[in-house]
């Protein structure tokens, strides 16, 4: 998880903040599976701008946390049943 700094020469991006932010939420059930993650919502709850969220979105998708849907934005992505078994074992 990427760390935030406070001041304006840490040189946090606005794509890797919204990154972090959205992937918290995602983490701590704010942003609920299967739920739309793109659009005003997201700009507004973040204060930051449509297309760092866009590629703050994009990033997320390799880790598994949201799904694109095409022409319609993206998706937080839901557990399957082989992802729950993969999380029995991996604590077992």
């Amino acid at each position: 998880m990427l760390e935030l700094g406070s001041g304006a020469d840490d040189g946090v991006t606005l794509v890797d903040r919204a990154t972090s932010l959205i992937h918290a939420d995602i983490l701590a059930g704010t942003l609920v599976p299967r739920g739309a993650a793109a659009g005003p919502r997201l700009v507004e709850r973040y204060g930051i701008g449509a297309t760092p969220i866009r590629e703050a979105l994009s990033r997320l998708g390799p880790e598994g946390l949201v799904k694109a849907i095409g022409n319609r934005g993206f998706r937080v992505a839901g557990l399957t049943r082989e992802d729950l078994e993969d999380v029995v074992q991996t604590r077992a």
